[in-house]
């Protein structure tokens, strides 16, 4: 892939959600994870996706409930556990 091309992917929770995960520049560059706030998506990141994708393979997506990623049906479901957990999962689907 080359820095300008984007690869959306879907990584499952484990709880069962999906969230949505974009990720451009050359699979294998060094690889940052960028997250983002609530009430925010992964295009507050796009700027610098664009700055850095030359170098680096940079991956953005979706916390739950936002932007195109699933919600839970309950506020238990955005324990900082889980968000963590949330965080692994991708980190496991886009690493070399």
């Amino acid at each position: 892939m080359s820095g300008n091309e984007t690869e959306m992917r879907v990584v499952t929770t484990t709880d069962g959600l999906s969230l949505a995960v974009a990720v451009t520049g050359p699979a294998d560059a060094p690889t940052l994870v960028c997250i983002h706030g609530y009430p925010d998506n992964r295009s507050v990141w796009d700027g610098i996706t664009r700055e850095l994708s030359d170098r680096y393979r940079v991956v953005r997506y979706d916390v739950r409930g936002a932007g195109d990623s699933e919600a839970p049906s309950s506020r238990s479901g955005y324990s900082n556990d889980q968000l963590a957990a949330d965080l692994d999962a991708v980190i496991g689907a886009v690493s070399p």
